[in-house]
């Protein structure tokens, strides 16, 4: 395959190189070859990074001199394959979660240490399941923040959470 496009990155520094060729990739076409051309040293580990994370190839890599080029072929369009799966995948452990908290039997009482009793209610116990959820999805990004605060209240309408 030809190279479709060259870009000349010599003088730039970490993480220039990649943030440009990042830019530069979305212009061409799925199967075609971007040439970048650097200087940067890091940009031998800094590239194959970038391609494993961003579902990308690295067709070629060479070094001459003090300029390396690397050419980098886009492999799907949007997010990668493997960082779609990984939501999907967290997505699927927060409703999980929240289903085996909300259906499972009453949890046992909590007790303090002065020996006074509380009761979990069933709300408590959804609300509980809820926020199981949402901290699930926070913490891995799966859904952006607004979403998830929509589907919060969305659940609590669906499940008579108060």
């Amino acid at each position: 395959m030809d190279v479709v496009k060259t870009m000349d990155l010599k003088g730039l520094a970490c993480p220039m190189p990649v943030v440009k060729v990042s830019k530069g990739i979305k212009e061409i076409e799925v199967g075609e070859i971007l040439q970048a051309v650097t200087t940067d040293p890091g940009s031998l580990t800094d590239f194959p990074a970038w391609a494993k994370t961003s579902g990308n190839e690295i067709v070629k890599s060479e070094q001459k001199g003090d300029a390396g080029r690397k050419r980098p072929k886009p492999q799907m369009d949007g997010a990668p394959r493997s960082k779609s799966m990984i939501k999907i995948i967290w997505t699927l452990v927060g409703v999980g979660l929240f289903c085996l908290l909300f259906f499972c039997p009453p949890l046992p009482d909590a007790v303090d240490p002065e020996g006074q009793r509380f009761v979990l209610t069933k709300q408590g116990k959804a609300a509980l399941a809820l926020f199981t959820m949402a901290v699930i999805w926070w913490v891995f990004e799966v859904i952006p923040i607004g979403v998830t605060g929509i589907a919060i209240g969305v659940v609590q309408v669906l499940f008579l959470i108060r």
